[in-house]
């Protein structure tokens, strides 16, 4: 289970940094390649949640192919990406897709949890941890995903909400890696082994 952990952390790492010259240096499709991987070791799993995981992330693997080329600097401006509504679809698409799949993950935690882990006091605290982590996380992004829209026509007084809306993203977006630091930690590796 560290493992599967391992593989979804450095994938999420791939998906969630965005750096490009010319082309993504850490591409989505390599970090749902990650994600899909290791649910392959958990291929004998008896959790619902472990075909979804592997079906969305297997889906995203191809999806998140366009992601890999910045279209600005071969278009010389950001509103010719912008224009085209095509691409306003298909982000908010793949956006619900990824809280889908990390609903998902949470959902995959939770029942390995259940299932391989005795109910001492720390497993007890990691699935309060696992539970609160899922409940922030996901609603969050998907008010995110809502606001998403509107916030091209804000006025400038409202620029501070957009900012904190921001912040308040980066910091779940570290504090849904760090839950996936700590499942590495948590987990033995029954889950693989099964």
């Amino acid at each position: 289970m560290s493992n599967i952990c391992k593989s979804w952390f450095y994938g999420f790492v791939f998906i969630f940094v965005d750096f490009h010259i010319f082309i993504d240096i850490l591409p989505d499709p390599i970090g749902y390649y990650f994600i899909y991987k290791g649910m392959t070791r958990a291929k004998s799993s008896p959790f619902p949640s472990t075909h979804k995981v592997r079906l969305f992330s297997y889906i995203l693997m191809f999806l998140t192919i366009p992601y890999m080329i910045n279209i600005e600097q071969f278009t010389g401006s950001s509103t010719a990406y912008a224009d085209i509504h095509f691409f306003t679809i298909y982000n908010i698409i793949v956006g619900w897709m990824d809280i889908v799949l990390i609903f998902y993950i949470f959902q995959f935690l939770i029942q390995a949890l259940d299932k391989y882990q005795n109910y001492s006091l720390e497993d007890k605290e990691v699935r309060s941890i696992l539970l609160r982590g899922c409940t922030f996380y996901v609603s969050f992004r998907m008010l995110i995903m809502i606001l998403h829209p509107f916030s091209m026509n804000v006025y400038e007084q409202w620029d501070m909400i957009l900012y904190i809306l921001i912040f308040i993203s980066i910091v779940a977006t570290l504090y849904f890696l760090l839950i996936l630091y700590r499942m590495k930690h948590h987990f033995s590796e029954a889950l693989t082994t099964a």
